[in-house]
Order: C-alpha cells, then sequence, then structure tokens
C-alpha cells in the first residue's frame, strides 16, 4: 500500500520470516537480504534499515550479508535458526486426537488491509498495528517445541494453513467457531458471521496454529503463561480428512 511507512515495510519483511522460524519452534540467529531498489531514496532506506534493524536487535538475529542492486522494488529474506537435533516442529505429525490450539487472535489484521484498500485514511491504529506490525511468536514456539506434534504459522488464513497441517499428516479436523479467538477491535465494524469469516480466511495474522495431546494441556497452558501469550484450543484431529466447521448451534 502507498499508505505503508518504510518502517513499517522494513519491520514487516523480517517479521514475516521470524514467524516461519517460531512454527518450526527454532530460534533465529542470522539473517541474509537481498534488496532491489528502482532508485536510491534514503529517507526511505533509513526507515526502512530502522524498522528491519529494530527487529532483528529485539530478536537477537545479525544481519551477516545479501545483495544491493537497482531494479523494481524486491525485499527478500533468508533466515537461519537452530534448534536441538531431531526436534523441529513439522506440519506433518498432527495425531487423531490431538488438541487444535491458535495463538493470539485473528481476523484483525485482514480488516486492516480491507480497510486500506478501501481507501480508508483513518484505520484504527492497533488495527493497522495488526496488519503492518505483527509479533513472532518465536517465544511461545521455543516454548511448546517439546509439546507440539505439528504447527504452522497463518499468514493464508486459518482454514489455508490448517489444511496444510492436516494435508501433512493423512488426518482431518474439526474447528469449534464459537471458540475461535476474535478481536474485540473487530466488534464496531462486523457482526458475528462477518468476524468469523475474516479469522477463517483473511490471513495476515501471524499466530501460530498447533496441535498438541490432550495430555499436554497443563504443559501448553504454562508455555502460554511463561511466554506472555494467549493459547486457544479451538478444535481437535480426527480420522479421515478435510476440514469441518462447527458453528456454536
Amino acid at each position: 500500500s502507498l499508505t505503508t511507512t518504510p518502517y513499517d515495510i522494513g519491520y514487516k519483511s523480517l517479521a514475516v520470516s521470524l514467524s516461519d522460524m517460531a512454527a518450526m519452534g527454532a530460534t533465529p540467529v542470522a539473517v541474509q537480504m537481498a534488496l532491489t531498489l528502482p532508485h536510491v531514496d534514503e529517507s526511505w532506506i533509513r526507515g526502512f534499515s530502522e524498522g528491519f534493524l529494530s527487529l532483528a536487535e529485539a530478536f537477537s538475529v545479525d544481519l551477516i550479508g545479501g545483495d544491493t542492486t537497482s531494479g523494481p522494488l524486491s525485499i527478500s529474506t533468508v533466515l537461519y535458526g537452530v534448534s536441538p537435533k531431531g526436534t523441529v516442529v513439522q506440519r506433518s505429525g498432527a495425531c487423531v486426537g490431538d488438541d487444535i490450539y491458535v495463538s493470539g487472535n485473528l481476523g484483525l489484521a485482514g480488516l486492516a488491509l480491507a480497510h486500506v484498500l478501501e481507501g480508508k485514511k483513518d484505520v484504527e491504529p492497533l488495527m493497522q498495528k495488526a496488519l503492518n506490525q505483527p509479533e513472532p511468536r518465536v517465544a511461545l514456539g521455543e516454548a511448546i517445541r517439546p509439546y507440539a506434534n505439528a504447527a504452522i504459522d497463518v499468514s493464508d488464513g486459518l482454514i489455508a494453513d490448517l489444511t496444510h497441517i492436516l494435508c501433512a499428516s493423512h488426518c482431518g479436523g474439526v474447528i469449534h467457531c464459537g471458540a475461535l479467538p476474535l478481536s474485540p477491535l473487530m466488534a464496531p465494524y462486523l457482526d458475528l458471521p462477518a468476524q468469523l469469516q475474516y479469522a477463517l480466511t483473511a490471513g495476515d495474522d501471524y499466530e501460530l496454529c498447533f496441535t498438541a495431546s490432550p495430555g499436554e494441556r497443563e504443559a501448553i497452558d504454562r508455555c502460554a503463561l511463561e511466554t506472555e501469550t494467549a493459547c486457544h484450543r479451538i478444535g481437535h484431529i480426527v480420522e479421515g480428512a478435510g476440514l469441518t466447521l462447527l458453528n456454536t448451534d
């Protein structure tokens, strides 16, 4: 969007990669960046760098190289991380009977994007922040690593991303829509069905969706408390294939 600041672009270009790392339960350590620019704009580069490096510093990630070239604006990051051997959380480990969790809340970033695309100039600041400065759930990913069987970050929408887990794990899933964590900031703009639609399909939330055995509920609650990140049980894994959505009735 033309209204997105260079700081936000720099921040989010690293945040989305940190979110992928969080979904694997890995600890990010270093990043390379390739930046292609149509022309040199020092104020843009300064804002972009501040956004990128502020997040890198917050997560103790070193920028170790990359490339800068001339051409249409393009930003690519390659993030390196570590985890103990054999402990990376994959998409393919969900088991029948597992609980399905999602962190934080869903839908707000998608609503913010809709408002931006509609040309609204006074988008709620917290809504705008959800879109432009998502918080990578790295600490939560590291904490749940011993307990989660499968995980993914919600970038394309809960239905789409959870379906990736179901396909990789050769199983089905059930979501109880009444258990979805909806941001209260959406209520003034949308009725409940529309809020659920955004939560299920809009994407750009960069929350973690993961599965764990019911026997790990206390451990997951402890991880949520220790990392100050809400984790909501929204459904369960079943035999078969596909995703079933159950309304409150």
